[in-house]
């Protein structure tokens, strides 16, 4: 696996402080709509501490089988 890819969480605050103003009921989706929120876990602490330092988010992704193939199809 490559390197991932992080950003700060005070980076993510600030790109979404526009969202502290919208009311409870606003719903929102994730990639093209073809994500779910699964959970938030944190993956490492701070040394010597319990708070977290790497926190890792997780989504699902929703999708359809659309073909099938030749061995799929009844003879």
């Amino acid at each position: 696996m490559s390197n991932i890819t992080t950003i700060t969480l005070g980076e993510l605050r600030s790109r979404l402080a526009w969202l502290k103003d919208l009311s409870d009921d606003t719903e929102i989706f994730f990639g093209s709509g073809d994500l779910t929120f699964y959970r938030a876990k944190t993956r490492k602490y701070k040394p010597n501490s319990d708070t977290p330092m790497l926190i890792n988010i997780e989504f699902n992704e929703i999708y359809a089988v659309t073909a099938s193939f030749p061995d799929d199809e009844p003879a």
